[in-house]
């Protein structure tokens, strides 16, 4: 498998580098939520912002390395950036490319985004 370290890529233009937070497993009222396949995973959620490029949508959207955001956009529209870096528990921790256009918010660290993401520290 080919490895990249995100802390080495640096997009060009209109592009990020996301580090994904941990998809969440059980809700807290405990329910469970079932994997989803490939096909239909939907990399929705909240992450923190790695890498900016320098084009005219970042310069205009007033998004700094470190912000914590939330994004909405299927899989297939981001790229994947192989990693073997962890967090704490083990769980593989995913980075990804995608158009800061995708991007809907910034948040502060501690807000929980619905049922998709948690925060993890690292």
């Amino acid at each position: 498998m080919f490895h990249h370290d995100p802390y080495v890529i640096r997009p060009k233009r209109d592009w990020a580098i996301i580090r994904q937070d941990l998809r969440k497993s059980v809700l807290s009222s405990g329910i469970i939520l079932a994997t989803e396949t490939n096909a239909e995973k939907l990399h929705e959620g909240s992450g923190i912002i790695i890498r900016l490029g320098k084009g005219p949508k970042v310069s205009g959207c007033n998004l700094s390395e470190g912000d914590r955001v939330v994004y909405r956009t299927y899989l297939r529209h981001a790229v994947p950036i192989y990693s073997e870096q962890k967090w704490i528990d083990g769980t593989p921790m995913e980075f990804f490319f995608m158009d800061v256009a995708d991007i809907a918010a910034v948040i502060s660290p501690d807000t929980e985004v619905g049922p998709l993401s948690e925060r993890k520290n690292t």
